[in-house]
């Protein structure tokens, strides 16, 4: 098949209205039949994680596939409105292009209401076109920095692609295990000190979402479960907020949970962060009363977690 680098006006004016073309990016040029390859969501959202050719309905939005994806850590969305490429790690060359691959849209199924189709069979293109990056660069934005961060999502796929699960000790030395000297030897960072280190655990990441929801005037919560028991005090540190109406539990440090979890109400995002750290922790029934769910203050950074136990925050005269 024969690989355009002319763009017919068709592809760029259709809409999501019945479309009769459905566009797939891809970086790499294949003269074949494409095959379903099972998809990657960073959050787990099923809808992503097929096995199909996923495809979409606007042209603009296969750019991001067929020239970003794959050399920098992004986020794209699938509604109209939202189907540029935010960048939040690595750059794209200049010279970069890609190629789109132009199907029927006969054989795809449109995910919810959104300009996203699968199709779970291989399938030949009617076209194959060349695109180049300096020709769509309004198709990207820049996210790469904490400054130009402007939702929790946007917030998310930052902390999510950038921040690692690392602990600091008093010396400045990073740490992948956690251990029981952690006690008196970790060092809570600084939100500065967690972008610049590019790593943090629960309470050096919240710190950093805490000081992000200050900015930006929402309301939010910050949260330490701890099970006491006679040698072990496992807990975890955690945000939640309030928005559209709802609650969201805001999560980067824990892994079985990334993600940011939607609940009607303050209480069911309690209960539910509460039943997932009950099971991970195996707490049996008659240790529930040792369980607490407690206010997470602000510390001085580069306190051990010895310190905090001991800190008295100063009364305000």
């Amino acid at each position: 098949m024969k690989i355009n680098q002319f763009i017919k006006p068709e592809y760029l004016e259709q809409n999501n209205s019945n479309p009769k073309y459905i566009f797939h990016g891809s970086c790499n040029l294949i003269m074949t039949d494409i095959e379903p390859k099972k998809g990657h969501d960073e959050v787990g959202n099923s809808i992503n994680e097929q096995k199909a050719i996923y495809g979409i309905s606007l042209f603009k939005g296969a750019i991001p596939y067929a020239i970003g994806k794959g050399k920098v850590s992004c986020s794209i969305g699938y509604m109209e409105n939202d189907l540029k490429m935010k960048i939040y790690n690595g750059i794209i060359p200049e010279d970069s292009y890609g190629y789109i691959y132009v199907f029927a849209r006969k054989s795809f199924e449109q995910c919810n209401d959104s300009c996203q189709y699968v199709l779970f069979d291989k399938a030949e293109p009617i076209d194959i076109v060349q695109v180049q990056y300096r020709d769509f660069k309004d198709c990207f934005i820049d996210k790469t920095k904490y400054s130009l961060i402007d939702t929790p999502h946007e917030l998310f796929s930052y902390m999510y692609f950038n921040i690692e699960y690392k602990w600091m000790d008093q010396l400045g030395t990073f740490h992948e295990e956690l251990d029981p000297k952690m006690y008196t030897e970790f060092s809570l960072m600084s939100p500065r000190e967690v972008i610049e280190n590019k790593c943090g655990i629960c309470v050096d990441q919240v710190e950093l979402e805490r000081d992000w929801f200050e900015k930006h005037n929402i309301y939010h919560e910050v949260l330490n479960i701890q099970i006491f028991r006679e040698n072990t005090s496992p807990g975890h540190v955690f945000l939640i907020y309030n928005a559209d109406n709802k609650w969201h539990w805001f999560e980067n440090a824990w892994e079985e949970f990334v993600g940011i979890h939607t609940y009607l109400n303050r209480y069911a995002a309690i209960e539910d962060i509460k039943n997932k750290f009950i099971i991970q922790n195996q707490i049996k029934e008659y240790e529930l009363p040792q369980l607490k769910i407690k206010e997470h203050i602000k510390y001085p950074f580069h306190s051990s977690y010895e310190d905090m136990d001991n800190y008295t925050p100063a009364k305000i005269k």
